[in-house]
């Protein structure tokens, strides 16, 4: 909902969005100390608590509105500090998977006990890649490198084995 706001030029909407989601990572810092470990897929209407599992898909999107909505706005703006701890999130899950496709969400107990049972789905990991690749070349064209902590070929890295193994397994 968020890209399409921004690109029909309804910033409003998007920054509200961007607002629930900033709270999001407001909440899971702690003494000062951030400690991200995804964006559920899913929140109560009622009271705004997450009710959902960590998403692979919905940390890449609001990633990538994030770029959207700076790219369009041309300018930092106060959301700037949330695409880094997104794209490290999913470079470490990348890791964490043998590379190839990343799973929707992280592993539970059940899926550590019984390695067999797959969860990737091609839809999740295209939008990571298009997180990553973006992520990748707009703090590359602008120069923030610099400023980043990692190493910026390990978000191009893993957004190329994941194409990949999207074009090899699933398409």
């Amino acid at each position: 909902v968020a890209v399409r706001t921004l690109l029909s030029g309804d910033s409003e909407v998007a920054e509200n969005i961007l607002n629930k989601y900033k709270s999001f990572f407001d909440s899971v810092t702690k003494d000062g100390k951030f400690e991200f470990t995804g964006i559920p897929d899913s929140f109560n209407a009622h009271d705004g608590k997450n009710v959902g599992y960590p998403d692979i898909a919905s940390a890449a999107s609001i990633g990538l509105v994030i770029l959207t909505y700076e790219a369009q706005k041309g300018e930092i703006s106060e959301y700037h500090r949330m695409p880094k701890p997104i794209a490290d999130w999913l470079v470490t899950m990348h890791k964490q998977y043998n590379e190839g496709g990343l799973r929707r969400h992280p592993q539970t107990e059940l899926e550590r006990a019984h390695p067999e049972l797959k969860f990737k789905f091609a839809e999740p990991n295209a939008i990571v890649y298009a997180f990553l690749s973006a992520y990748s070349k707009t703090y590359k064209e602008t120069g923030v490198w610099d400023r980043l902590r990692g190493n910026k070929s390990e978000y191009e890295g893993t957004a190329k084995n994941i194409r990949s193994w999207l074009r090899e397994t699933m398409w």
